[in-house]
Parts: C-alpha cells; sequence; structure tokens
C-alpha cells in the first residue's frame, strides 16, 4: 500500500442500530475509506473487486457466522488482514487457525485501534 493511497477497511456488520463497529473504526480512522457490508455476499463482493485492504468483521451475523464470512474471505484473499469481533471465548482458537485477529466484545477503541495499526505495518512491509 503506498502512503498517498488511503486505507480502505471493509467493516462487516448486520446492526441496525447504528453500525457501532463501522463508527468506532471512523473514529479512530478518520482519513480512511469504509466500505460497509451488511451480509456475506456484499464482503465477499468488495473483497472480489480488492475494494478492501483490511476487514473488521462482526461474528453474529445472518447466514455465515464472522469466522465462516473470515475463511470464505481468506480463500479469496490470503494477504488481506481479517480481525473478528465476537463474545464466544472458544471462537479464538477458530480465528487463530484462519489466521484472523480476534478481538473480544465489547469490542474497545484501544482494541480496534491496536489491529488496524498492526494492520497498516502489515501492509507496509
Amino acid at each position: 500500500m503506498s502512503a498517498a493511497r488511503r486505507l480502505r477497511i471493509l467493516v462487516a456488520e448486520d446492526c441496525e442500530a447504528g453500525a457501532p463497529l463501522a463508527l468506532a473504526t471512523a473514529r479512530i480512522r478518520p482519513q480512511a475509506v469504509l466500505e460497509e457490508a451488511a451480509n456475506a455476499d456484499e464482503a465477499l463482493g468488495a473483497v472480489a473487486q480488492g475494494a478492501v485492504d483490511l476487514a473488521l468483521i462482526d461474528f453474529g451475523r445472518p447466514g455465515a457466522d464472522g469466522l465462516e464470512l473470515a475463511a470464505l474471505i481468506r480463500r479469496a484473499r490470503s494477504d488481506i488482514p481479517l480481525a473478528v469481533i465476537c463474545s464466544q471465548d472458544d471462537a479464538w482458537t477458530r480465528a487463530r487457525a484462519l489466521d484472523v485477529a480476534f478481538i473480544p466484545r465489547p469490542a474497545t477503541e484501544e482494541a480496534l485501534a491496536a489491529f488496524l495499526a498492526r494492520a497498516e505495518l502489515r501492509l507496509t512491509s
């Protein structure tokens, strides 16, 4: 990723109450371009088009859960940094197997910022 290009972040969450993950991400990285996806098809479409550099995925979603969606994204783009936000303690072992970061719910802005910083370093190295 070149320094001149803005970071493109996919936020995949099914939330009718103001999309808290997207709002927090926008506060943390106001210069980034956010691509929001309400379902797996939208998320996979954005990834297939190359429209994103990294993804934040809410675990609880209709259809595929967040780790199932992460596995689908990982098959399409093995290089993309991914994080799943989840309250299920046992999900971190599934996340590790997929090389996906695990952010426990409730996701704090500090945890999101730490993932984003690590992801940006990975993208620029």
